[in-house]
């Protein structure tokens, strides 16, 4: 049976973090939860896995910006230095500190089934590559991690 096409969703988003509108992603977003378990291990037929203890997950973002502004990059590349280019931060708490909400809009006239996502507490993760500064339009590798609301254990909402 062929799929029905009116269920299949498409779309970029323009991307938004703590209140700077950073630009368009060229392929929208990619949210990937990683679950944590303890294993419970036996060695009844060698050393196995029998089962596990389910211990929550982590929540990771990454886009990349077809377009990007000063601000935005300072914010996402060098998210700890209160001046582009000048270390500092060091010993501030990540959530306390440098966390800040991730609102990702889509675009309105790709496909009515995109929902907004709204991540309250990110913080920049890992490798955000790196920018080539020539005639090309400029992208931006963006990759965050969501932190969760202690009092709740929001993560995000979907409306």
């Amino acid at each position: 049976m062929p799929a029905d096409a009116s269920s299949f969703v498409a779309g970029h988003y323009n991307i938004t973090w703590n209140a700077l509108a950073l630009g368009t992603t060229e392929q929208g977003l990619t949210i990937t939860p990683a679950y944590n378990k303890e294993e419970i291990r036996v060695d009844d037929f060698g050393d196995v896995v029998a089962d596990g203890i389910y211990r929550g997950y982590n929540l990771r973002i990454s886009f990349e910006l077809l377009e990007w502004t000063k601000a935005g990059r300072q914010a996402l590349q060098f998210p700890f230095d209160s001046t582009l280019g000048t270390l500092d931060g060091i010993g501030k708490t990540l959530a306390g500190s440098f966390a800040h909400p991730l609102i990702c809009t889509p675009v309105s006239n790709i496909n009515a089934a995109n929902k907004i996502y709204t991540f309250p507490l990110t913080i920049p993760d890992g490798d955000h590559g790196a920018w080539n500064l020539n005639t090309k339009v400029r992208r931006v590798r963006c990759n965050l991690l969501v932190l969760p609301n202690l009092a709740n254990g929001l993560l995000f909402t979907e409306t």
